[in-house]
C-alpha cells in the first residue's frame, strides 16, 4: 500500500514539475508516457519497478472510473516494459549424481520418493506445476500416472 501511494505521489510530482494540470479529467496518456520516460531515463528505474508504477496508475485509474471521477481511461494502451526474467540456476551433472547417490544409499521411503521425483524431473524435463501426488507414483512398476 505504501508503494502504491509513493508511485502516485511521484506521478503527481512530475505533473507539478512540468506545470501540467492535476485535475483528473485533464490527465493524458502523454503525461503518463512522460512519467515513464522520466522514471526510466532520469531515475534509471528497473523494468520491474516501472511495471509496479504503471500497475499503480492503472489501479488508480480503474478506481476513478468505477467511482465516476473519470470518464476516459488515460492508461488504456499503456504497456509495461519487458522485464528480464531471472535465468534459472541449474544443478550440475556432478551435483545431481552426488544427490542421487546419497538417496540410493538411504533405505527410507522418503529417500526413494525423493530420488524418484528428482530423477523424473531431471531426465524428462517436465515441470512440476502442482497437482502431482505421491499416489501417482507406482514404485513396484516404476511408472508415473499423469
Amino acid at each position: 500500500m505504501i508503494s502504491y501511494e509513493y508511485d502516485l505521489q511521484q506521478f503527481l510530482a512530475l505533473l507539478c514539475d512540468y506545470n501540467c494540470s492535476k485535475e483528473l479529467t485533464y490527465i493524458t496518456k502523454t503525461n503518463v508516457r512522460r512519467f515513464i520516460q522520466y522514471q526510466l531515463g532520469t531515475h534509471q528505474q528497473k523494468p520491474r519497478s516501472m511495471n509496479r508504477k504503471i500497475s499503480s496508475l492503472k489501479s488508480f485509474t480503474k478506481y476513478c472510473l468505477q467511482e465516476k471521477y473519470l470518464q476516459y481511461d488515460y492508461m488504456n494502451g499503456i504497456e509495461t516494459p519487458i522485464t528480464d526474467d531471472k535465468v534459472p540456476v541449474y544443478m550440475t551433472l556432478a551435483d545431481l549424481q552426488q544427490l542421487f547417490r546419497s538417496w540410493e544409499q538411504n533405505d527410507s521411503p522418503f529417500s526413494l520418493r525423493n530420488e524418484t521425483i528428482f530423477k523424473l524431473l531431471a531426465t524428462t524435463g517436465i515441470l512440476r506445476t502442482g497437482g502431482s501426488h505421491v499416489e501417482q507414483l507406482d514404485f513396484s512398476n516404476q511408472t508415473v500416472r499423469f
